[in-house]
């Protein structure tokens, strides 16, 4: 909890600070961004075809951003006098710590990768962005319990979901919001930060049987943008 409320004072501070009034925008762009989020925790119930169920209380989810492969993302969209529509990959990653000892191994960080569909929006008196988004939840598990996994390695940065052998999972939907501030460096070129809330539901399947994983998280995040 107090990360969080150190995260949140410190996206207000870095979204509002240096507001000034921003001119329309028109054209395309592609933003790449790192950062990291924080997670509310959970109750996980895990199922299993003949085994009782493991129910998994008040789960603290893990992000470690700059661990391999690392948290990031990246968006196109395309402005129109101040509005936008984008298309956006945020590469969520999960890990779970303290398991019992039916649960081997829990992790989703090939990973929990929210494709968001967006609108966004110039608030064009406060020279910040705001944008909304929803779209499908494409998961990569690497979960073992009771020793059985049906964990595929080789994941990628970009998840094929098109592969059925790759180890991607179509497995639920996200919802997003988000507020940027931008600081332009030339015609072309944009650095920005930018807060998150997101909220995504997936039921991602195990070795023999599957498990609910919510995930409701603030993101903190840093990059860079081109116009074109």
């Amino acid at each position: 909890m107090i990360k969080v409320r150190i995260l949140i004072v410190v996206s207000i501070f870095g979204l509002f600070a240096a507001g000034i009034k921003a001119e329309p925008r028109d054209g395309w762009e592609l933003a790449f961004y790192l950062g990291t989020s924080f997670s509310k925790n959970e109750t996980l119930t895990i199922k299993q075809e003949g085994f009782p169920d493991i129910t998994l209380k008040d789960v603290e989810f893990e992000t470690r951003p700059f661990d391999s492969p690392p948290y990031y993302g990246i968006r196109l969209g395309k402005w129109r006098n101040g509005r936008a529509w984008e298309v956006e990959h945020i590469h969520q990653k999960i890990y779970v710590d303290e398991l019992p000892a039916d649960v081997q191994h829990f992790e989703i960080t090939d990973g929990y990768n929210l494709f968001l569909f967006n609108r966004a929006w110039q608030l064009k008196k406060y020279g910040l962005n705001t944008r909304l988004g929803i779209g499908p939840v494409i998961a990569h598990p690497q979960i073992t319990v009771r020793k059985m996994t049906n964990h595929k390695s080789g994941g990628g940065a970009i998840p094929m979901i098109w592969d059925s052998d790759s180890g991607y999972q179509w497995a639920g939907a996200g919802v997003q919001a988000g507020l940027e501030k931008e600081f332009r460096l030339n015609n072309n070129w944009l650095l920005s930060i930018e807060g998150k809330l997101s909220h995504a539901n997936a039921d991602i399947d195990i070795a023999g049987g599957s498990v609910n994983v919510p995930n409701t998280a603030i993101h903190l995040v840093g990059g860079i943008k081109y116009d074109f």
